[in-house]
C-alpha cells in the first residue's frame, strides 16, 4: 500500500472496454513515454478510448476547480505567474504539478 502510484507506458487505450483509475488517497503520476510502442490507430504517447463502448475515467482528490486562466500574460524569464482564480479556493496544494498550454 504505497502512498504513490505510477503508470508508465507508450500508450494506454481502452478499445471497446474501460480504464478506471481512482487515486484519491495517494499521489499518482501517468507518464506517456516515447518508448517505441505504437497503437495501430492512435499511434504513440496517447491516453484515451477508441470505439463507442470505450470509457476512460480518472479520479483524484476533489478539486473545486481543475483549471484556470492566467491573469496576465507570461514573458520569457518570468518566475511567477498570476492566476485568474485563487489556487487555495480551487483546492490546489503546494507540491501540485500544473501544465501551462500555449494559446498561440
Amino acid at each position: 500500500t504505497s502512498l504513490e502510484s505510477y503508470l508508465c507506458a507508450g500508450f494506454v487505450v481502452a478499445d471497446g472496454g474501460e480504464i478506471d483509475i481512482r487515486v484519491s488517497e495517494k499521489k499518482a503520476w501517468i507518464y506517456l513515454k516515447d518508448n517505441g510502442a505504437i497503437h495501430s490507430d492512435l499511434k504513440t504517447r496517447v491516453l484515451g478510448g477508441i470505439g463507442t463502448d470505450s470509457r476512460v475515467e480518472i479520479r483524484g482528490r476533489h478539486l473545486e476547480r481543475t483549471w484556470t486562466l492566467l491573469d496576465k500574460p507570461l514573458k520569457v524569464g518570468d518566475l511567477n505567474l498570476a492566476l485568474l482564480h485563487d489556487p487555495s479556493r480551487m483546492g490546489w496544494q503546494v507540491g501540485d504539478r500544473i501544465a501551462i498550454a500555449s494559446t498561440e
